[in-house]
């Protein structure tokens, strides 16, 4: 989605070789996305993106002059791989936000706001994320109740393209290491066609579990070894 501070009635093309085009405005053109202005989100709905976004100066003063959305849908795309999907999906937004200059992109699927300008860098983290720059985030969850030293990571974004979503439940390790794991494996997911398996690898365990934080889902579980590992219940 994306929330601007004015969004003009606009045509746009998309890229040829991203087999894309959509259109905003009278005619508008069916295809494999789908645009259309809608209310503005109520801020409460933003509450777990704004929690989760990092990187963004004066994040608040930003959504405190968004005064118009527009809903970009993608949808026919059950034939794609996730990775092809991905791209396809950031070639309209990137192109979409040339027409509109808007000022934020909010994927609530991820719960991710992203300036759109630094979408349009690809060295962002130091590698070449497309085709998840904007898709997806790692986020970091409080424990309520859990013994001192438990945390907990894990991914948004991947459940929206048939994928699982990862998580770590771990204690005395550095967080940055965690969700540079993370990241790395849900990259591997989407760009590489890695498959779901389960078992052990490196020491780590790896399997299927409902997730520990909301929203309830099907996760993939990494769980350092040893002292690593968070307190599980018995």
């Amino acid at each position: 989605m994306f929330l601007g501070t004015r969004l003009d009635d606009v045509q746009i093309h998309v890229n040829p070789n991203a087999v894309l085009q959509a259109s905003v405005g009278p005619g508008a053109v069916r295809s494999l996305l789908h645009m259309r202005p809608i209310d503005l989100p109520a801020p409460s709905e933003l509450v777990p993106a704004v929690a989760q976004t990092f990187g963004i100066p004066n994040l608040m003063q930003h959504l405190d002059g968004i005064r118009a959305a527009v809903e970009v849908r993608d949808f026919m795309t059950g034939h794609l791989a996730p990775n092809e999907r991905g791209r396809r999906l950031l070639a309209a937004i990137l192109a979409a936000h040339e027409g509109m200059g808007a000022a934020l992109v909010w994927v609530p699927s991820a719960e991710l706001l992203s300036d759109p300008e630094h979408l349009l860098d690809h060295s962002m983290l130091g590698i070449d994320p497309h085709p998840v720059l904007g898709l997806l985030n790692v986020r970091y969850i409080r424990l309520e109740g859990a013994p001192v030293g438990d945390e907990l990571m894990d991914t948004r974004g991947l459940t929206a393209f048939g994928l699982p979503d990862l998580q770590c439940h771990f204690r005395g390790l550095p967080r940055q290491e965690v969700a540079a794991l993370l990241y790395r494996n849900a990259m591997g997911f989407m760009v590489d066609g890695l498959q779901t398996h389960e078992g052990t690898v490196g020491g780590w365990s790896v399997r299927l579990e409902q997730s520990m934080a909301p929203p309830r889902r099907t996760v993939l579980d990494l769980r350092p070894p040893g002292r690593h590992s968070g307190t599980r219940a018995t």
